[in-house]
């Protein structure tokens, strides 16, 4: 006579258990997941982690855009059109290409539309085939 037992065979066990494991996790909530992941994140990982967040925080600063109404120093519109401040005076008086917020003798400001509009005008010129003045 054959007997058999009314206990399931213990790899089936095994089996059900991965299952019911498979669906608990995924159950989880995205911010259970992300802390049992940082959980298993080395300090040395972390840091380099850091490290690119604050990287991406700093190029993210470099790309946002500015206010059109913001009033640029001349040290700024000198980086920005990669001029020396002589070629910068002289695209004010001279060629009366810029127009500055003059606050003080020397002390100029300029509306970075202003300056935008200018590179805009100075690339729409090039394309056209007219030489700059």
């Amino acid at each position: 006579m054959l007997h058999t037992s009314k206990t399931p065979h213990p790899s089936a066990a095994n089996s059900k258990l991965s299952t019911l494991k498979a669906v608990v996790i995924t159950e989880q909530s995205p911010e259970d997941r992300l802390m049992n992941n940082l959980r298993s994140i080395h300090d040395d990982e972390l840091y380099e982690i850091r490290m690119q967040l604050q990287a991406i925080k700093t190029e993210l600063e470099r790309l946002r855009p500015s206010g059109s109404d913001e009033l640029l120093t001349m040290k700024e519109v000198c980086k920005m059109l990669k001029l020396s401040r002589p070629s910068v005076h002289t695209l004010i008086h001279k060629k009366k290409k810029l127009k500055p917020v003059q606050l003080l003798d020397q002390d100029f400001r300029f509306l970075r539309k202003d300056v935008e509009a200018m590179i805009a005008d100075s690339y729409k010129n090039l394309l056209n085939g007219q030489s700059p003045e």
